[in-house]
């Protein structure tokens, strides 16, 4: 597991990565804010071509450097894991997020 050094955790992120996961697919979007304002939204296999292709998508579509990348999504168990483990290998950031907690901070409904 990436273990944030000091540096990393002081290093402010620039791009925010919603994931929403299901069993065959996840879905994925962001606002790039830095150039055109734009919001891009796809949808990628949950599998090892799926996070290749994820990682490709974002690339053509964002100036912001890698390291600047933060990918958030919610603790899905087995769902997410591999994503989870794929992006740790690629020494990029991912936020889950326990279900209860996003529960609970939505508020009174």
């Amino acid at each position: 597991m990436l273990i944030p050094t000091n540096k990393t955790v002081k290093s402010m992120k620039k791009l925010f990565i919603g994931i929403d996961f299901s069993k065959k697919t996840f879905d994925v979007s962001f606002f790039e804010k830095e150039g055109t304002g734009e919001i891009f939204y796809s949808q990628f296999e949950n599998n090892k071509d799926g996070f290749e292709n994820l990682v490709k998508w974002i690339s053509q579509h964002t100036d912001v450097c890698k390291e600047e990348w933060l990918f958030c999504g919610e603790h899905t168990g087995l769902y997410s894991l591999e994503l989870l483990a794929f992006l740790l290998k690629q020494h990029l950031f991912i936020w889950l997020e326990n279900p209860l907690q996003i529960k609970r901070s939505s508020g009174i409904k």
